[in-house]
């Protein structure tokens, strides 16, 4: 299994907002199909630069419309230095085609590939180191994920 780091306030926008975009300048390798949302780590200690930036992006996102619950600190500490989701890569696009990624709320000119992604499944969180890039999710915590996914998808029973 394969990961992805993903810095606040994006993972509260995938956990609570519907983001269904993941903007990058890099494609993904051909296949890539599942993978794991990795919450950058983020600490009360983590430099005023770290806070201003998250702020400054959730001013973005609220000034677009897209940012209707507004995150925490002690929520989006919470949601850090874990894997805190499930994703199903679609495909890329770049921008200036007909793909329907041109008409998402989430698009962002400022990244040369929007990934589009399939459900995307939160699952309880599991502590884990990140890293840059896709990185391969070592095998005993990807075993867990894998657990809580399943937990995840499995239907409610009334």
């Amino acid at each position: 299994m394969m990961g992805l780091t993903v810095h606040q306030p994006f993972i509260h926008a995938f956990l609570h907002l519907g983001r269904d975009l993941e903007h990058r300048d890099w494609l993904p390798p051909v296949g890539l199909g599942r993978f794991a949302i990795h919450a950058g780590k983020l600490t009360r200690e983590s430099p005023k630069s770290k806070w201003l930036e998250i702020a400054t992006e959730i001013l973005k996102l609220e000034e677009a419309g897209l940012m209707k619950t507004r995150p925490s600190q002690e929520q989006m500490i919470a949601e850090s230095n874990a894997i805190v989701a499930v994703a199903t890569f679609k495909h890329a696009s770049r921008y200036g085609g007909n793909d329907p990624a041109e008409k998402s709320p989430w698009r962002r000119d400022d990244f040369e590939w929007a990934w589009v992604l399939g459900p995307i499944v939160p699952i309880q969180p599991v502590p884990c180191k990140g890293q840059q890039q896709l990185w391969k999710v070592p095998e005993p915590i990807a075993k867990i994920v894998r657990q809580r996914y399943a937990l995840a998808i499995r239907p409610t029973t009334p």
